[in-house]
């Protein structure tokens, strides 16, 4: 049957997309309802995959959640959005100025470092590499950030896991989720990546093990807990003000009165429309209004 229409009598656990983009940055339930109004806030809009669509104002991609709330900020060149999957993680990829970061999807920056350009970095799910000058690997988790040791070789499962299989330079082969923590402690015994295979669910991993004879493996099973981190309290800054990043109070001064902590070169809050900005820009992207 037709949907997006008053006609349609299809549920959005029927169908794969409930919510249609009319190119104006306007979108649609399955009964033709308009339910998210962002043409005066965003220039550009994709479809939503799962539960987020990529939006844009005048400059800066972002994630916008089912309810037209803008969760991930647009302050990225371009943002990862080819598969629903990947929201699974709790992670997304964005790059700035062509260089990869990750955030959660609360918004906050959990790798900041924009060090590895796009041409040089393979990004799946909530995980990237590098490849070194020495052949070595370079991996960086959406948790963790970039991990301190080098790796001879990577496995990973798919964009939606928490898990990669990595081979260490001497030889031993493990497994490690989000936080950089090991769930499959290094052994040689193991030899290669392809010797590890987990389940889509992540809750069976089977492995190869040679020291307990030939075409012997072993099963693990469990549940893989880690969860992503959610904000426990939100705290709304009124025009002007900052956190110190010292003492953690709220402040509307240029120093922090309590430790003498000077105000960072962070976020700003247009005195036009309200909306928070990056410090990089020096006009608000939906109103046009001039840094204050």
């Amino acid at each position: 049957q037709k949907a997006f229409c008053p006609e349609c009598t299809l549920t959005r656990d029927e169908v794969s997309q409930w919510l249609m983009d009319d190119g104006k940055c306007n979108y649609y339930d399955l009964q033709g309802n308009l339910v998210i109004t962002g043409a005066a806030n965003f220039t550009y809009s994709n479809r939503f995959s799962g539960d987020y669509a990529r939006v844009k104002p005048n400059v800066g991609y972002g994630l916008i959640d089912t309810t037209g709330k803008l969760v991930v900020r647009c302050a990225y060149s371009d943002i990862d959005y080819y598969s629903d999957h990947m929201f699974a993680t709790g992670y997304v990829a964005g790059y700035r100025d062509g260089q990869l970061g990750f955030c959660d999807l609360n918004g906050v920056e959990t790798y900041s470092d924009f060090k590895y350009a796009s041409n040089v970095v393979s990004v799946t799910g909530a995980f990237g590499h590098v490849k070194d000058l020495d052949g070595s690997y370079i991996i960086i988790t959406a948790a963790a950030g970039e991990l301190a040791e080098r790796f001879k070789d990577y496995s990973y499962f798919n964009d939606q896991s928490r898990l990669v299989v990595l081979q260490k330079n001497d030889g031993s082969v493990g497994v490690i989720g989000l936080a950089g923590e090991e769930v499959i402690p290094f052994s040689a015994d193991y030899r290669y990546t392809s010797n590890i295979s987990v389940s889509n669910d992540e809750s069976t991993i089977l492995v190869y093990d040679r020291s307990k004879g030939s075409g012997v493996y072993v099963v693990y099973t469990g549940s893989y807990d880690f969860e992503p981190p959610v904000a426990e309290e939100e705290i709304v800054l009124q025009p002007g003000e900052w956190i110190c990043p010292a003492c953690g109070g709220v402040r509307n001064t240029n120093f922090c009165m309590e430790d003498g902590t000077m105000k960072p070169a962070t976020d700003w809050f247009c005195p036009g429309c309200g909306t928070q900005n990056i410090s990089d820009f020096n006009f608000c992207p939906y109103c046009g209004t001039k840094r204050p």
